[in-house]
């Protein structure tokens, strides 16, 4: 495909845009609370957990901006998917309030002895259980993210999930699959040099992984009553401009589907 350089520019300016955004938001509401409280409640637990995650995928996706510039764009992708992973988090756990005690207070118990897995019949421990301490009996632990992209507020992240995560794994364990990446246009030699060929992709994936952490963070604040009208306009300018720059991708006929889920996860908000 032939690069409009000009849109591409505009795609990554919006990118830093929103990381703008959610930097700046992030500062403005982003208080520890349940750190500093004896008694912690389900609401301050799920607030912490759901910044930890927006800044965590805010400073992920900045490093994949960065990683674009110097045209590392599969490194840009093995950072995009942390940032997804984070966005997922998150949504779970607005959706899913009750979980929070299971991905904050039971984990911190297993990293603190407070907490322990059970033992299997072989002797092992079931990592997919663990043992309460106040009452001795064993609890179900453990989501997998694949559960989080099902059980998130908004349609289509469930349909998009697969098609999205496996694109964004390629790069990140040694794959043969996407081995090509690795070497020079006439497959004689691999090669360290950074490759621009898949920039506008890798743009406007990263382009969207931030529209879904903006996205999160209009619906989580205005939850609380608090206006982001500011904000709100931006994630509407920036659907608007990622939907035009997902019908423009060219992928193969695979990944024809994510294109069409995206684009309906965009709307919904749009």
């Amino acid at each position: 495909m032939e690069i409009d350089f000009a849109f591409l520019t505009t795609i990554q300016k919006r990118l830093q845009n929103n990381l703008d955004v959610l930097e700046s938001t992030i500062a403005k509401h982003g208080e520890v609370i349940a750190l500093h409280k004896n008694n912690k409640t389900q609401s301050d637990l799920v607030h912490d957990y759901i910044f930890l995650c927006l800044t965590k995928g805010t400073r992920s996706l900045s490093s994949s901006d960065l990683l674009i510039t110097e045209s590392y764009l599969e490194d840009a992708l093995i950072l995009a998917r942390s940032s997804y992973e984070s966005y997922l988090n998150a949504a779970y756990i607005y959706e899913n309030p009750d979980k929070v005690k299971e991905l904050l207070i039971t984990k911190l118990g297993l990293a603190r002895g407070i907490f322990s897995h059970p033992l299997s019949k072989s002797g092992y421990p079931n990592r997919k259980k663990v043992t309460n301490p106040l009452t001795g009996n064993n609890e179900e632990y453990g989501v997998t993210i694949a559960k989080m992209a099902m059980s998130t507020p908004y349609p289509y992240d469930e349909e998009a999930h697969h098609l999205l995560y496996q694109f964004l794994s390629e790069f990140t364990h040694v794959n043969i699959v996407s081995s090509g990446a690795y070497r020079t246009v006439d497959q004689m030699r691999y090669i360290v040099a950074p490759s621009s060929e898949s920039i506008f992709s890798t743009t406007v994936i990263c382009l969207y992984v931030s529209w879904l952490l903006l996205d999160l963070t209009v619906d989580y604040i205005e939850s609380k009553r608090v206006p982001l009208m500011f904000i709100d306009l931006q994630l509407v300018e920036s659907g608007e401009l990622l939907m035009h720059a997902i019908e423009n991708l060219n992928f193969d006929s695979s990944l024809e589907s994510l294109k069409e889920y995206m684009l309906k996860r965009i709307a919904i908000s749009c």
